[in-house]
This record gives structure tokens, C-alpha cells and sequence, in this order.
């Protein structure tokens, strides 16, 4: 019978230890990391929001040059206005996300074009005129003022 002098291993005790602080770091990591992920997250939707409203002027563009039917007037107020559903239609906009609902509205003061834009992904929404900046003008929640229709009102 042969016996094992020189053991080679860890010890139960020495396993744990390293799971405990592997677990440790893990929290303080996860931590650290989620706040990041978070504020990405809403400047994502502020790019995109952004990126909407030059589909837009893409889409103001082609209705000057005769590109494509102006359907798009609110009587009789001539304010123009887009819903994301009308942008996709036009091949404008390729986002296919159904979460994403809202109006993009487009106001012509001589050769001047102001835009607003109500827009909601069920996660985050933005109901403002101009560009959009995440830190200030996204807001967390479905949204359920926003405009997912052109009205005249």
C-alpha cells in the first residue's frame, strides 16, 4: 500500500476565501457599472430622438423639392407634422423598434423650420421643441401624454 506524503491542492477553507471576495468585488463592480449603463441608455434614446428630427428636415426637403406628396400640413394652422410610422413609410426612417411612438412637428416661420418632437420607446420619452439633450430633456417612463397622432389641436 502506497501512501500520499505530498498532498497538492486547495483547501475547502482557501475556496471560499476566494469566492467570498470574488463576490465582494463583483457587487462593488456591478455597483459602479449600472449608473453608467443607465445614463447610456437615455443618451442612446436622446441621439436617436435627435437623429428624428434630421429624418425630418430630410422629409421637409423632399416635400420643397416636389420629391414627395405635401400630406403632411395640419389645417389650418400649416404646421407640418410626421409620425415616426409616417417617416418609416417614406423610407426615412429605418428604425423598425415598434416601441418607439410619437410625432415629429414642424413649424415654418418664412425659411425658418422649428421642430418638436413628442417621442416615446415605453422606457423613456421627450416632448420638446429644438434639440434634445439626454441629461435634461429625456424623461423615464412610458410617456402616456405623448403624441402618437397628428391632431389640429
Amino acid at each position: 500500500m502506497k501512501i500520499l506524503k505530498n498532498k497538492k491542492g486547495f483547501t475547502l477553507i482557501e475556496l471560499l476565501a476566494v469566492i467570498a471576495i470574488l463576490a465582494i468585488v463583483s457587487v462593488i463592480a456591478t455597483r459602479t457599472v449600472f449608473p453608467y449603463m443607465a445614463n447610456a441608455r437615455k443618451d442612446a434614446f436622446a441621439t436617436e430622438a435627435n437623429e428624428i428630427i434630421g429624418v425630418t428636415s430630410d422629409a421637409m426637403s423632399l416635400i420643397s423639392l416636389g420629391e414627395i406628396r405635401d400630406n403632411y400640413t395640419i389645417e389650418p394652422t400649416g404646421t407640418y407634422c410626421f409620425t415616426l410610422e409616417n417617416l418609416r413609410n417614406l423610407g426615412l426612417l429605418v428604425k423598425e423598434d415598434e416601441d418607439y411612438v410619437g410625432t415629429v412637428t414642424v413649424t415654418v416661420n418664412g425659411n425658418a423650420y422649428s421642430y418638436a418632437i413628442s417621442m416615446s420607446n415605453g422606457t423613456y420619452n421627450v416632448d420638446k421643441s429644438g434639440q434634445i439633450n439626454a441629461d435634461t430633456d429625456v424623461n423615464e417612463g412610458a410617456g402616456e401624454d405623448i403624441k402618437t397622432a397628428c391632431t389640429t389641436s
